[in-house]
């Protein structure tokens, strides 16, 4: 089977999070989920492929993989604080996250190794973005009432938010938002791109149905991530936004004019109602500080660990090991979370990552050779600030358990923007290899 089926297959992965089946690891109860299988027979079934070609992008250091492979080694190293902090009472799931962490953080590198051609680019956007489409339609429909959550009991009573409509994703809700973030992103891409009028009515109406999903999950977090995709875009595109604005508008009055009118009362009544209960209510309670309050404690929390222990700003606790230090499981906030676990170091690292990342996106958009190609690095970017502000109240790009696949699935977005940014950078006797 050709890397990039499979690399599809592992991407497909990605977005079916429900539990396949229970088993006990030093005494902790996990599930067994359909990822983690398709990760280990990816690797093994193209490791000649992938190590001869990850070589050689790791020996030119032209793009940000270089930087995970170093927070992937940090990681590693931060496992023997955690033993230190933490004992022996939690090495089974520290293990079976660092096992998930490290295989999303190495998709990056899969993507740029296999995505070498047009072809293949155009391959993996679509079954990419296919699958997104799939999700935000199975949790609109949940949303609706038409279909019930897929999630067991044990697990949706694990979370507050347990009727949320989040399709086979975490069951969670900012799993789907950050994931439905992306997809609006790469939808405005293909509307931006497309010149026929039908086709970007499609794409303006699917932006929009990724734009409703969350907004009937609750969750605050996607609308500050929003707030950076639209100054990211309004940046990025200048006066040419209007037209993208215009197409949206479009496509709301199409959905509006076609679907049922219960479905309609439905849709804002599932709207209307999780604003009052994750805002409204909150607020009329005590002001913008009410809903500050169960972020503020946890960093509260984060800041008094480091000015009693301030070796943590070198070892940091290790990781998944924070709760030893502070209030809750995790800091809430990525750049914290880095720092608390991984120390100044770890914090840097990431921060060079993701500022090498915006650099190489910015890039791709201007050089690329190809105008698809470049539409897509410029939108992925758009979607790379709204993950950075949503990384401000959570660990978006982190191994938290509540989010699953989602560093996985962020890094096969990244990768479509920079993957034929390398190879066409990559001269052949001066013809670029991408083609």
């Amino acid at each position: 089977m050709r890397p990039v089926i499979w690399l599809c297959l592992l991407v497909t992965s990605y977005f079916y999070c429900l539990p396949l089946g229970r088993f006990t690891l030093v005494g902790i109860a996990s599930d067994f989920r359909v990822f983690d299988f398709v990760v280990l027979a990816f690797w093994l079934a193209n490791w000649n492929y992938l190590t001869a070609r990850l070589n050689f992008i790791y020996s030119k250091r032209q793009v940000a993989t270089h930087y995970v492979k170093y927070l992937m080694i940090i990681i590693l190293i931060s496992l023997i604080f955690n033993f230190i902090f933490r004992g022996s009472s939690y090495v089974g799931p520290t293990l079976i996250r660092t096992y998930r962490f490290m295989a999303y953080l190495s998709t990056l590198a899969a993507v740029i190794a296999i995505v070498d051609s047009r072809q293949k680019f155009r391959i993996l956007l679509m079954v990419f973005f296919a699958n997104i489409l799939v999700q935000a339609g199975l949790a609109f429909l949940q949303g609706i009432g038409v279909l019930n959550s897929f999630w067991p009991d044990y697990w949706r009573e694990m979370y507050s938010f347990m009727d949320s409509p989040v399709a086979t994703l975490s069951p969670h809700h900012k799993h789907i938002a950050i994931v439905m973030l992306m997809g609006f992103a790469l939808a405005v891409a293909l509307l931006f791109y497309n010149r026929n009028l039908l086709v970007k009515v499609f794409f303006a109406v699917c932006a929009l149905l990724m734009v409703i999903v969350p907004l009937m999950s609750g969750t605050r977090t996607f609308v500050l991530g929003m707030t950076g995709v639209v100054l990211a875009l309004l940046w990025i595109t200048r006066g040419r936004s209007i037209g993208i604005a215009l197409f949206l508008g479009i496509g709301l009055l199409v959905v509006s004019r076609n679907l049922p009118e219960e479905v309609s009362e439905v849709t804002l009544e599932r709207i209307n109602e999780k604003y009052e209960e994750r805002v409204l209510r909150g607020y009329e309670r005590g002001g913008v500080e009410r809903l500050a309050v169960e972020r503020t404690v946890i960093y509260e929390s984060v800041f008094r660990a480091i000015g009693n222990y301030p070796y943590l700003l070198i070892t940091g606790s290790g990781f998944q090991a924070a709760a030893v230090f502070i209030y809750g499981n995790g800091a809430h906030n990525n750049f914290l979370q880095f720092l608390i676990e991984t120390g100044v170091i770890g914090l840097s690292v990431f921060l060079l990552f993701l500022f090498t990342m915006s650099k190489n996106l910015l890039a791709a958009g201007r050089y690329m050779r190809y105008s698809f190609e470049n539409s897509i690095a410029r939108f992925v970017w758009i979607g790379l600030i709204g993950l950075i502000f949503t990384m401000f109240v959570g660990e978006t790009f982190y191994a938290q358990a509540a989010m699953f696949t989602l560093t996985g699935q962020i890094m096969v977005f990244l990768g479509l923007g920079i993957a034929p940014f390398f190879w066409q950078s990559i001269g052949k006797d001066g013809v670029p290899v991408y083609k």
